[in-house]
């Protein structure tokens, strides 16, 4: 990962309605990664690369730090390790949750932004 990288909220999380709960992929390297999309059109194009799977996906819109930490500290499938950010932009980005959620926790409550 580039040395710095600027999240903007609200982001999103793909629901889904089975036992994993939220998307998940498999990374190159085998690990899991939750996928969180930083643009309603990468959310959109992200469900339509999907439609075929038989879960239901919709977007959960997440609004601070804050909330995005709680998530990834509390509510995931067990094997996640990773976040991947726009998995179907140009350039993702893969980022291990046990670094990222000690940044998210000290980022400021009001924040729409976290830098790491």
């Amino acid at each position: 990962m580039p040395p710095h990288f600027e999240l903007n909220f609200p982001c999103f999380i793909v629901r889904r309605d089975d036992a994993s709960r939220f998307a998940v992929v498999q990374l190159p390297a085998g690990e899991q990664a939750i996928v969180i999309l930083t643009d309603p059109q990468l959310v959109q194009m992200f469900l339509f690369e999907r439609w075929h799977e038989r879960s239901h996906d919709r977007p959960l819109p997440i609004n601070t730090p804050t909330g995005l930490a709680r998530i990834l500290d509390r509510h995931l499938p067990p094997g996640v390790t990773h976040v991947i950010f726009d998995p179907n932009s140009a350039k993702p980005r893969k980022v291990r949750i046990d670094k990222l959620v000690p940044l998210l926790k000290r980022a400021p409550v009001y924040s729409d932004t976290c830098d790491f």
